[in-house]
């Protein structure tokens, strides 16, 4: 009796503290696209990918659908968990034109790409420019690594 009731008392709070089943407030669910912010620039427009995925400016920019560009860096969440975003995107690590790969414990940049017109992410090379088009996200499980959301990808000319 007393397990049934600890393992009651387990579920009503895992339900409390991460909603119910499909809910967008789990760890391992996708985002949603929140509502556009102040911030936002008009669609389409460009906003540097630096800026764009700083955690000062990431949470302004979650609602918007801009354009940016950034290197290619390699395919792959290389070992960091994504809290499920990797489940049903396709996830490639970048930096801002310019910018060296992080190496070691240093969290790369992620993209998620959806997986319907993302071949380009597998014919990419390390150092390829690319433009960008989406939104960034920050999760609450990693809110000082934003990933950046993409609607499209496609290589600069």
């Amino acid at each position: 009796m007393k397990t049934v009731i600890g393992l009651s008392i387990a579920i009503a709070c895992m339900v409390v503290l991460y909603g119910c089943a499909g809910s967008d407030t789990l760890p391992w669910a996708a985002p949603t696209t929140p509502v556009a912010s102040a911030s936002c620039a008009p669609d389409g427009s460009f906003v540097p990918f630096s800026q764009a995925t700083a955690v000062v400016y990431a949470r302004n920019y979650q609602g918007c659908n801009f354009k940016t560009t950034a290197e290619f860096v390699g395919a792959g969440a290389a070992g960091f968990g994504l809290a499920g975003i990797e489940n049903d995107h396709v996830i490639i690590r970048v930096v801002a034109p310019g910018e060296q790969a992080p190496s070691g414990l240093q969290a790369p940049n992620f993209v998620a790409l959806p997986q319907v017109g993302s071949d380009l992410a597998f014919l990419l090379k390390p150092g390829d420019t690319i433009i960008l088009t989406g939104r960034p996200f920050v999760h609450w499980l990693l809110p000082s690594v934003p990933i950046f959301m993409a609607t499209s990808i496609e290589r600069a000319k």
